[in-house]
């Protein structure tokens, strides 16, 4: 069961998001449930855990944009997709687990797309090692033959196990190897520049031997899911 949170100050919009993520999930055959906030505030309070926060930007008393600094700042995973009539806004809501970013205007030819890229990705993961769930890994540091895993709610575990192995284990779900100490999960990049991938603001350097190759597979991780990057 995927758990949707819809989080807009106006009913109408919000009837008509949940109108949309209905519609996509019987096509896909996924089983849903959707909770509904009015405010971003009554999500902090009352929220189930969801897995995805439909979120818009422009609400009173406390933004989406700051709701989504607050869940980032708590290590709280979510894949976020905001929705705003303000394209100019686009920049300020970048950050972790922001997936995407749909016009109002555009919901009903936006959102199903977005949708289902979410609804697919997060059926590609493992579980490393039995134990963590690779949706939840910012990025792998080798020590030597140990690796320091570093997760999206801001903690670190230590495993004994060489980078190379778990470049191997975790290429299929979307990490790319960066340099020969560094292994970073493609979907949680906020930017990729000639030298640095920038992510969870943290700027990670890129080997380079590496960075032709970096690009190309970031490019191709784009173009498989477009909506994530």
């Amino acid at each position: 069961m995927i758990k949707i949170g819809i989080c807009d100050d106006e009913e109408i919009d919000r009837s008509e998001i949940r109108g949309i993520c209905i519609r996509i999930a019987k096509e896909r055959s996924e089983k849903i449930c959707i909770y509904e906030y009015s405010t971003a505030k009554d999500f902090l309070l009352d929220n189930k855990k969801e897995d995805i926060l439909i979120l818009d930007i422009e609400m009173q008393e406390m933004s989406g944009v700051e709701l989504k600094n607050k869940l980032q700042n708590r290590g709280i995973n979510i894949f976020i997709i905001f929705v705003s009539n303000h394209s100019e806004m686009i920049m300020s809501a970048f950050g972790l687990n922001v997936f995407g970013f749909i016009n109002k205007n555009n919901l009903h030819a936006q959102l199903p797309e977005v949708l289902s890229s979410v609804f697919f990705l997060m059926n590609q993961y493992i579980i490393l090692d039995e134990k963590w769930d690779s949706r939840k890994i910012l990025y792998i540091h080798s020590e030597r033959i140990y690796s320091c895993i570093h997760l999206t709610d801001g903690t670190q575990e230590i495993l004994r196990k060489p980078i190379s192995k778990l470049e191997n284990e975790l290429d299929d779900v979307g990490f790319i190897r960066i340099h020969r100490s560094y292994l970073v999960n493609a979907m949680m990049i906020d930017r990729l520049s000639e030298a640095y991938v920038y992510l969870a603001g943290e700027k990670i350097p890129i080997s380079i031997r590496n960075r032709r190759g970096v690009k190309e597979k970031y490019r191709l991780f784009c173009e498989k899911n477009a909506s994530a990057c």
